[in-house]
């Protein structure tokens, strides 16, 4: 699972504690997840999904996932150029304009963002943020006379299997089943 850390060295706050900005606090989908007291941005890790929105939203990158690095992702995309959340990111908030944009010019095609799971996602409410940031890349892209486009799909990419993460999984729920039937066992009066 990737885990949010925050740099509040980064965070634009430290050098100016009037600005304006709070654009972590306004993306983050978990109520009280992210807070900003005062001129202070904190997170709270009890409340923090780790969907990464305020990674992309932040200007100074002060936020970053551990175990997400998007340098390696954007050399994924040359062999399938497809972002979904149950496939290579967290969540597809987790990139801001400016990766879209690298992500597309990388890639060297489309880039297609899988929006089919956001509908029945138990967050669901980025996919207004997921489509401004790729509207806004392809005008970028436009621009910069890119012929490639970041491309919304409500495709509902299956997520990807890895061996370890399944032999991971039998030997979790083979143990939860080897617990259940020994607590069952050593109850006095029940039967199996």
């Amino acid at each position: 699972m990737n885990r949010l850390r925050f740099n509040f060295s980064e965070c634009v706050h430290v050098y100016y504690k009037d600005s304006s900005c709070n654009l972590c606090v306004k993306v983050c989908p978990v109520e009280g997840a992210v807070i900003q007291k005062d001129y202070r941005v904190s997170v709270n890790s009890k409340k923090c999904v780790s969907c990464g929105a305020c990674v992309g939203a932040c200007p100074s990158e002060a936020f970053s996932l551990s175990g997400f690095d998007v340098d390696a992702l954007f050399k994924t995309l040359k062999e399938e150029p497809l972002l979904s959340c149950k496939k290579n990111l967290p969540c597809l908030s987790t990139l801001s304009v400016e990766d879209i944009v690298t992500a597309v010019i990388n890639g060297g095609s489309d880039v297609v963002f899988d929006t089919g799971q956001c509908k029945d996602c138990f967050i669901g409410t980025l996919l207004e943020e997921i489509n401004k940031k790729v509207d806004e890349a392809n005008y970028i892209l436009e621009k910069l006379g890119v012929e490639n486009r970041a491309i919304i799909e409500d495709l509902k990419a299956a997520p990807e299997e890895k061996t370890e993460n399944r032999r991971r999984s039998f030997l979790k729920n083979f143990g939860k089943a080897a617990a259940g039937l020994t607590f069952w066992a050593l109850m006095p009066g029940f039967l199996l």
